[in-house]
C-alpha cells in the first residue's frame, strides 16, 4: 500500500558511466624511434564519482511487510543536479580530474531503500589538440619543430597546441540518497 506525500530535497553520492559520441584524442607523444608525432584516439567511456542534490516533487510512502513499523521511504520519480569531482576511468589522459565544469543533470527513479538510478546528461572539460595540429600530425609521419628544433614532448598548458573543450556525454548513474528526513511516520 502507498500514500502520496509532499516533495523533498535530498543529497546524493554516486557513480556514473558516461559515453561521448564525438572523436577525441589522447595527449600526443613523440616517438623515441623516429621523433615523429603520434596521435591516438581516446576511448569514449568514462567513470566518475558524483555528488548532487535531488528534488523529488512527490513521493509515495511505501507500507510493506519488509519495512519496519513506523519507518517508510520514498519511491518515486526524481530530478538531480550533479557535480563530478573525481574521475576513476578517464576517456583521455588530457581529461581534468577536478573542475567546476564537470556537471550533469539527470532524471530517474528513487527507491525507498535510498538507492536511485538516473539517466544523465553530463558535461566536463577536456584539453584537446587544436584542429591544425590534428590535421598536420594525424598520419604520424611528421616531426614537431619549434624554431628548427625537434621537440621530444608536449606541454599540456601550451595554448598554441591545446585548447580546453566542454565535452557533452550521456550516462547512467547509480546513487545513494541521503534524505533530509530519513523516515516518515506511517499513519
Amino acid at each position: 500500500r502507498t500514500d502520496l506525500r509532499n516533495s523533498r530535497i535530498s543529497f546524493v553520492i554516486g557513480m556514473v558511466t558516461a559515453w561521448r559520441s564525438l572523436k577525441y584524442y589522447q595527449r600526443p607523444i613523440v616517438s623515441p624511434i623516429d621523433n615523429n608525432v603520434k596521435l591516438e584516439r581516446s576511448q569514449n567511456f568514462v567513470l566518475n564519482a558524483s555528488l548532487g542534490i535531488v528534488y523529488t516533487p512527490y513521493y509515495y510512502i511505501v507500507k510493506e511487510p519488509s519495512v519496519p513499523e513506523g519507518m517508510a521511504g520514498p519511491k518515486c520519480w526524481s530530478f538531480a543536479a550533479f557535480f563530478n569531482p573525481a574521475t576513476f576511468v578517464k576517456g583521455s589522459n588530457l581529461q581534468e580530474d577536478f573542475g567546476l565544469s564537470n556537471l550533469g543533470l539527470g532524471v530517474g527513479w528513487k527507491f525507498y531503500s535510498g538507492i536511485s538510478v538516473f539517466i544523465t546528461g553530463e558535461i566536463y572539460s577536456l584539453k584537446q589538440p587544436r584542429k591544425w595540429f590534428i590535421d598536420e600530425f594525424i598520419d604520424g609521419t611528421k616531426k614537431y619543430t619549434i624554431a628548427g628544433n625537434i621537440q621530444s614532448s608536449f606541454d599540456a598548458n601550451d595554448n598554441n597546441v591545446f585548447r580546453t573543450k566542454l565535452v557533452p556525454s550521456v550516462g547512467i548513474k547509480l546513487c545513494y540518497t541521503f534524505d533530509i528526513i530519513k523516515s516518515v511516520p506511517t499513519q
